[in-house]
């Protein structure tokens, strides 16, 4: 992109496919995450499949996107916060005005999808700015503390079910 353009869709972008080889993975972290937050696994799916397809289109681990989701709103799409942070990944929409724009504007902030959308360009944008994963949470969740529990076992159980989902089936 050139130097001063934004790398957000200019208008409502069309969901890139995942590939079938992901299918296991996610169907693993969908189990994962139904049990742990006491959701449908149905609803599940499509917001492990979200952050997937938002991960592939940014260039970030899904699992990072999907734990940031834990820990921001405990998979609450509309959660909200006193401060203004809004959907899964709490996201301010008076402060990311101009990613909501082409997407509906703001009124759209608790829409899983686009939360997921807005929110992975968001810590892309701060992975960019800080050059380390570490601190870029730490910059998008203001507390060193959360990451300790939250994220770290779901990156941890994520990825180890990952691997198990990944390997042929013993005989």
């Amino acid at each position: 992109l050139p130097i001063g353009q934004p790398d957000f869709p200019t208008a409502v972008p069309v969901k890139p496919a995942l590939t079938r080889d992901l299918h296991p993975e996610i169907d693993a972290l969908t189990t994962l995450v139904a049990k742990r937050y006491r959701i449908s696994s149905e609803t599940t799916r499509g917001l492990v499949a979200a952050a997937y397809r938002e991960g592939q289109r940014v260039g970030l681990d899904p699992l990072l996107i999907v734990a940031v989701i834990a820990v921001e709103s405990r998979f609450n799409p509309i959660a909200e916060s006193t401060m203004g942070a809004k959907g899964l990944m709490q996201v301010i929409p008076r402060f990311h005005s101009k990613k909501f724009e082409p997407l509906g504007g703001e009124k759209v902030a608790l829409e899983p999808a686009v939360n997921i959308m807005v929110g992975a360009q968001i810590l892309k944008e701060y992975l960019r700015r800080t050059g380390d994963v570490g601190d870029a949470l730490q910059d998008r969740l203001g507390n060193r503390e959360l990451l300790r529990g939250g994220l770290e076992l779901i990156l941890k159980r994520g990825r180890r079910r990952r691997v198990r989902a990944c390997q042929p089936a013993r005989q």
